[in-house]
């Protein structure tokens, strides 16, 4: 996370940054909580400067600048905000979340032009879940955000309990019913970037191993 510290403080995020993580009702959550919106703009970073071809400069950027960063980093900042933590429908939560961007704006007025705000807003309607939008519908900022919400959690070193698990109670699901439906899910997951797919490739082999000791103590 470090880099994304350094990114949120070059961009000049520090206050949305800080207004995410005191105001966030959902951070009680034991999925969709502060952590979790830390990981998803820390991994939308990483597809950011994978598609900016530039790992060490994010203001040399030939493909993706940082005016663009800044727009993902505050869409993920802000894509679950106030999450009910309710395995129901998702739009209800990405509505509440584009509220909580808009309230935090009023506190902030100068932290991104008006016209921009909208970008925010489709970004965050990017990670509705299961989606509304097909991935060929997307811009590359909008795949790289989506891709980012799901692609953290396989990165997760804590997947068993702090992905699965989590998940299983905001679901209102037997632990074992969660890890049963796991290889499925995850050998099954598209991505819609290059990016993602690619490292999903060399991170599944182990998170399936991990998946398949667990469903083998029979729980």
């Amino acid at each position: 996370m470090n880099n994304l510290y350094k990114v949120i403080n070059n961009l000049g995020l520090g206050k949305a940054y800080n207004y995410v993580m005191t105001n966030n009702q959902g951070n009680k959550n034991p999925y969709h909580n502060n952590f979790h919106l830390e990981s998803v703009a820390n991994t939308a970073l990483e597809g950011c400067l994978y598609y900016s071809k530039c790992n060490t400069d994010i203001f040399k950027l030939p493909i993706l600048d940082s005016e663009a960063i800044k727009l993902v980093l505050l869409a993920a900042l802000f894509h679950d905000f106030n999450h009910t933590g309710s395995g129901k429908d998702d739009r209800l939560n990405i509505s509440i979340a584009k509220d909580g961007f808009y309230n935090f704006l009023l506190t902030e007025p100068d932290m991104i032009e008006t016209w921009k705000v909208h970008i925010i807003y489709d970004l965050i309607d990017a990670t509705c879940y299961p989606y509304t939008i097909e991935n060929k519908d997307l811009n590359l900022l909008q795949k790289i955000i989506r891709d980012a919400d799901i692609l953290q959690g396989m990165l997760c070193q804590n997947y068993i309990h702090g992905v699965v698990g989590a998940l299983a109670q905001e679901m209102n699901l037997t632990f074992k019913a969660m890890i049963e439906g796991q290889e499925s899910f995850l050998r099954n997951s598209i991505f819609a970037t290059d990016w993602a797919n690619d490292l999903k490739a060399k991170i599944l082999p182990d998170v399936v191993e991990k998946v398949n000791i667990i469903k083998s103590f029979n729980i």
